[in-house]
């Protein structure tokens, strides 16, 4: 509001629970898109997750691309499968006439599902990675995890 829209008005919220996706337990994750699909009745959500425990620095070997679903657009989002494995992230998913999803992201996907490091253990080891888009094409699943 204001003259210049300079005044931003907030609308109170509540953080009572966790919401989103990664939450509880913790799971460092970013970036992302929900939509709804009218088949499934569900927000699908892709995002970026670092496996094993790893922290940032650890994104380009142990980074993948979750698929998790809500009833909700504000979740909380439950983990359904591993849409994209290690090696891959900042997923920008979109919903194809056909019913599939393109997920452009950078890196191949290349990785195991896990990643390459456990990071429970001693993490001292540099790591470094080089960047490519990629685009991958991931079939809708008849059968999506019940969400409560």
């Amino acid at each position: 509001s204001g003259v210049d829209c300079s005044i931003m008005k907030f609308k109170p919220i509540s953080l009572s629970s966790p919401k989103g996706y990664g939450m509880s337990p913790n799971l460092t994750t970013w970036g992302g898109r929900a939509f709804f699909d009218e088949k499934t009745k569900l927000y699908h959500l892709y995002v970026t997750a670092i496996t094993n425990g790893c922290p940032l620095r650890r994104f380009g070997r142990n980074s993948r691309i979750d698929h998790a679903v809500s009833n909700r657009i504000t979740g909380p989002y439950v983990f359904a499968d591993v849409a994209i494995n290690t090696e891959s992230h900042n997923p920008a998913p979109i919903q194809m006439k056909d019913g599939t999803y393109a997920i452009f992201h950078i890196f191949g996907g290349s990785g195991s599902p896990t990643g390459h490091f456990n990071c429970t253990q001693d993490d001292n080891e540099n790591q470094f990675g080089v960047s490519s888009n990629q685009v991958s094409i991931v079939e809708r699943r008849e059968k999506e995890k019940s969400v409560s």
